[in-house]
């Protein structure tokens, strides 16, 4: 099952205790479903955080959906100024599945996010714009996770949420991309620093944190891929890894069956 959020105040929250967050390189993904396309205020999807309730200092990453430019973005939270990258497309619409992976080095200020949604890779000048550029620190601390709002209990989400996890270090484009377009992160437990499918509980199968629930409800989980045989500790396709994983013959060796919950 997946979360769904009505958009007046509900989230899933992990106040405290993850370990590993607060690293300078990180990949990190989130699959989730839209009920209105043109809210009145931005939506929040995802957001790392220090320990909430806080200040935007203890910010981190953070997925939206802007409702002035009615685009989503990838933002990081400075101490100064906050980056914020945009995708030129699509225009966000109801009743579509929306898998957004992004890899982002917050050691330096003059870093891009690259993004990998629903299979198309988007990198700035190639589908993703910076908005704004960031000046100043990351903030650090990070030890927290919010889904469907921002650390100040705003920008409320109004949708379904699932499949959301995190890796220290860069996710290579073939792996990116299967993730962007429909792959469980449970087919990559390497360097994976937790991972919360959503389905009928709230556990992060990484760490055994749990999400604490405030008005999210269960819901239909998305048509996604998981694994139907053991995975090794190793982040390859069953034979090697040589290039991206965006071949068929690739895909039908690692994927035997589609699941729904």
């Amino acid at each position: 099952m997946a979360y769904d959020f009505d958009g007046t105040n509900d989230n899933l929250t992990i106040n405290g205790g993850i370990v590993g967050i607060d690293i300078d390189v990180f990949t990190i993904c989130a699959t989730f479903e839209m009920d209105e396309a043109t809210p009145g205020t931005e939506y929040c999807i995802l957001n790392t955080t220090a320990a909430v309730p806080g200040s935007a200092s203890d910010s981190g990453c953070v997925i939206v959906m802007d409702n002035v430019s009615q685009l989503f973005e990838f933002q990081y939270i400075r101490d100064a100024v906050a980056g914020r990258w945009s995708l030129a497309t699509p225009t966000p619409a109801t009743g579509t599945i929306y898998r957004f992976v992004a890899t982002y080095d917050r050691s330096s200020v003059g870093s891009n996010p690259i993004v990998h949604f629903n299979g198309v890779k988007k990198t700035v000048g190639s589908g993703l714009t910076e908005e704004q550029t960031p000046t100043g620190n990351a903030n650090s601390g990070l030890d927290s996770i919010i889904l469907g709002e921002n650390l100040f209990n705003q920008s409320d989400f109004n949708g379904r949420i699932a499949e959301v996890a995190m890796w220290s270090g860069a996710l290579d484009d073939g792996l990116a991309n299967a993730l962007s377009i429909g792959f469980s992160p449970k087919y990559f437990p390497v360097n994976r620093l937790w991972y919360a499918p959503l389905i009928r509980e709230l556990s992060d199968i990484n760490q055994g944190t749990l999400f604490v629930a405030t008005g999210a409800t269960v819901a239909d989980h998305f048509p996604v891929f998981y694994p139907s045989f053991p995975i090794a500790l190793s982040q390859s396709t069953p034979q090697s890894q040589t290039g991206p994983l965006d071949s068929a013959n690739q895909i039908a060796q690692m994927t035997q069956e589609i699941v729904t919950y």
